[in-house]
């Protein structure tokens, strides 16, 4: 009776779901992630991802929960208007927005940085922003099945480089630099890591593709950010092991020049195979992550303001947002930090934390985890404020 129970759990859209929650929450930002939270040190970094981990499983099942009382096809707009009001849908909408052009910003201008400062291949970031645009414009104006297996080899390098740099490397790790901890900087870099566990856009669609198994949809999320969590510890463990903290290259010398984590790697690093392992990490980091922000953003727009559904239609919303973060990129701002952790991170605070929250209690009334959830939220607003009047 029980291998019956767990065969029809964990069956193949089961095992598509978890992989969803994983490729939705693991993306570009982890290549931030360490530089951001190298100032707290390895262990607050830790306690961080575990909280954060816990809080958005948590968040994950009350919208599962509303969700499940609500009939098929609902989302985030939907549901704010029918529960909140018509006024809050206007805050979710910008809230939207500021989460997917943000991480559009980060990424461009991460591209720029890497081809123009690692491999130096461009004179300067922005150039290199500019033909990463170029290149990408074209395929981003075409179908998704296009883009979906040119998605799939990207996402196969990935994969592959990410283990394989990760065995290599170990060796090279010193437990030395594994001990520094500085607890009150840990809140600055929450909104960043909330973000980096983000999957809460996915539910309405993966709600309806278990069948609104409740079991199967808590068991999907449990195991996809567990697995989230432990790709973040291991790569936090290995970046943070093998990176000196300050220094000309360094982990804080990269957060300063707005860089990844593979722009020390690349300089330290005396191996070739993982100078090379670490930018096919890096790209296909990025261009993964670019597809889907790119088409969800896209799509959004369309779907709001009830667009054309056509080829010239995405071309000219792709061209004005690639040219808007080309000419972020071209300032003096740091774009890849100041867009993850402020703009990614604020409204990951709202959508993935907040909102599921209030809307499970205004569906369903009051709930033990209600205050605990939005005391969170408070804690980190306060940490990216903190942030912002301390750097």
């Amino acid at each position: 009776m029980q291998q019956a129970v767990l065969t029809k759990t964990f069956d193949g859209k089961f095992l598509t779901a978890v992989s969803i929650v994983v490729g939705t929450s693991v993306g570009a930002g982890m290549l931030g992630l360490p530089v951001e939270t190298a100032r707290s040190g390895f262990f607050p970094s830790i306690f961080l991802f575990f909280l954060t981990w816990l809080i958005t499983i948590v968040t994950g099942f009350l919208f599962a929960e509303v969700l499940l009382s609500r009939s098929r096809g609902s989302n985030y707009i939907s549901l704010g208007k029918s529960v909140l009001g018509r006024k809050f849908t206007f805050l979710i909408f910008g809230f939207y927005i500021l989460l997917f052009y943000s991480l559009i910003a980060a990424y461009t201008k991460a591209v720029g940085v890497i081809l123009s400062k690692d491999l130096e291949l461009m004179n300067t970031p922005w150039t290199g922003s500019f033909c990463f645009i170029l290149a990408f414009l074209p395929l981003m104006s075409f179908g998704t099945n296009l883009i979906g297996r040119v998605n799939g080899l990207f996402m196969f390098l990935l994969l592959g480089s990410f283990a394989a740099l990760i065995f290599m490397g170990a060796k090279d790790i010193s437990w030395s630099f594994l001990t520094h901890q500085n607890w009150s900087t840990s809140l600055f870099s929450l909104p960043l890591v909330i973000s980096s566990f983000g999957f809460h856009g996915t539910l309405p669609s993966l709600v309806d593709y278990l069948d609104r198994d409740r079991r199967k949809i808590q068991v999907a999320i449990v195991v996809g950010s567990t697995i989230t969590l432990a790709i973040y510890v291991a790569w936090e463990f290995f970046i943070l092991g093998t990176i000196p903290l300050t220094g000309e290259v360094s982990l804080m010398s990269a957060w300063m020049n707005d860089q990844t984590a593979i722009t020390p790697m690349s300089h330290i690093s005396g191996n070739a195979s993982i100078w090379t392992l670490a930018h096919i990490f890096s790209l296909t980091a990025i261009i993964t992550s670019f597809f889907g922000v790119s088409i969800g953003l896209v799509d959004f727009l369309i779907d709001a303001f009830q667009c054309k559904r056509n080829l010239s239609t995405k071309t000219i919303l792709l061209g004005a947002i690639y040219l808007s973060t080309l000419l972020l990129s071209m300032t003096e701002l740091r774009v890849f930090y100041l867009s993850l952790n402020y703009g990614a991170g604020v409204a990951g605070i709202f959508l993935l934390i907040f909102l599921p929250t209030l809307l499970a209690y205004k569906t369903m009334g009051r709930n033990r985890v209600v205050p605990l959830v939005f005391f969170f939220c408070a804690i980190a607003l306060a940490g990216c404020i903190l942030s912002f009047f301390t750097t």
